[in-house]
């Protein structure tokens, strides 16, 4: 309900008000990109919880010249030296979408060094969408939902349904029966009307009533 809500809101607002406070778990990137896409990340984060190490540039940069504030550390060949020598939570890859199929080797590097990867890129920015990867037929996907599914909250869903719904028919059945009857004393047509709605995914179903 709303009281339990904004209840919750408040306690997160302090609770992120207190780490800001206290400089605690700030995070400490990585940024891979020096165009527009990395500033309009830079610009949008909040510089008390998170810590920019530096940047890393394509394939040509100037290394240790300043940009928007933050050092180049290098170029995608000095990746993974950057990250031995400095200590990141994260690897923030800033790029536009045309440039993804040359990110395989970086994200490779950062799974062998433990380091989690996040893409921002304009490509998602009008996805509003809820989005998760799978592996189908050993190729790598990435789906696009309108609302956020987890398979087995589906299947537990499903299960109360059909006990709900056996449940309440076993209840009103002799309801259902009284109905049936004075129905087909009050008309020479069928009991139960036949007719079709939308279910999951638009797919439609047959529906029965009185």
């Amino acid at each position: 309900n709303t009281m339990m809500l904004s209840t919750e809101r408040a306690i997160i607002h302090q609770y992120v008000e207190y780490q800001k406070k206290n400089k605690k778990n700030i995070q400490k990137v990585l940024i891979l990109g020096t165009g527009s896409v990395a500033k309009q990340f830079i610009d949008s984060i909040d510089k008390q919880l998170v810590d920019v190490v530096g940047l890393i540039g394509k394939k040509t940069c100037d290394k240790g010249k300043e940009l928007f504030g933050y050092k180049i550390l290098g170029c995608y060949s000095d990746l993974a030296d950057v990250v031995h020598i400095n200590y990141i939570d994260e690897l923030v890859i800033a790029l536009p979408a045309k440039y993804f199929g040359e990110l395989e080797d970086v994200i490779t590097r950062c799974d062998r060094e433990g380091i989690p990867v996040r893409i921002v890129s304009p490509f998602f920015k009008n996805l509003i969408s809820k989005s998760r990867t799978e592996i189908v037929y050993g190729l790598p996907n990435i789906i696009f939902l309108p609302v956020d599914r987890n398979d087995l909250e589906l299947v537990i869903k499903r299960v109360i349904d059909i006990l709900f719904s056996f449940i309440c028919l076993f209840v009103l059945s002799p309801f259902f029966i009284i109905i049936a009857i004075l129905v087909k004393l009050g008309s020479s047509g069928p009991v139960f009307y036949k007719w079709k709605i939308l279910g999951l995914n638009k797919r439609p179903l047959t529906s029965y009533k009185f």
